[in-house]
């Protein structure tokens, strides 16, 4: 899950807590909604390709083990 706040105290300091505890994204006030659907629209991008990567490395996985399945079963 992509997290993003909205605050009206952006400061450093607060931008730093933020992303220290995971937040993809701090938009300060005022904001415009352009601002609002690009932010999400780039966390839904990021989203999806973490979503691919852990994909991926789950396949190399199942390959990896199945490569030690054959390993054991033709000693």
């Amino acid at each position: 899950m992509e997290v993003m706040i909205i605050t009206g105290y952006g400061t450093l300091a607060n931008a730093q807590e933020a992303f220290h505890f995971g937040v993809g994204n701090l938009i300060s006030k005022p904001f415009n909604v352009a601002d609002i659907i690009a932010t999400g629209s780039k966390a839904f991008d990021r989203r999806s390709e973490k979503m691919k990567i852990k994909g991926l490395i789950r396949q190399i996985q199942g390959l990896r083990s199945l490569n030690e399945s054959k390993e054991i079963f033709f000693k």
